[in-house]
């Protein structure tokens, strides 16, 4: 079976008015999004950190930040444990 063709505007850039919040336990996957996120240019209001690929969430957090300013996040985007 053959799988159709995605659609023409499936890797289209996000429109620039949208503005996200990101809740994440950044691990190898979720530090992924977090650089996918940036690179692709949307408006990032905040991350939000749970538990999931760790149990210190300060550790996690750090995470995100590195993730973060790694990419070039604007330096006011902030990260609330």
């Amino acid at each position: 079976a053959r799988m159709a063709p995605p659609a023409a505007d499936a890797f289209s850039p996000p429109p620039k008015d949208l503005r996200v919040i990101i809740d994440t336990d950044p691990g190898v996957d979720d530090a992924f999004a977090i650089v996918m996120a940036v690179t692709a240019g949307m408006q990032i209001e905040g991350l939000t950190i749970v538990h999931g690929n760790g149990d210190c969430v300060e550790t996690l957090g750090i995470n995100a930040n590195v993730c973060l300013r790694l990419a070039g996040a604007d330096p006011s985007v902030k990260v609330y444990l």
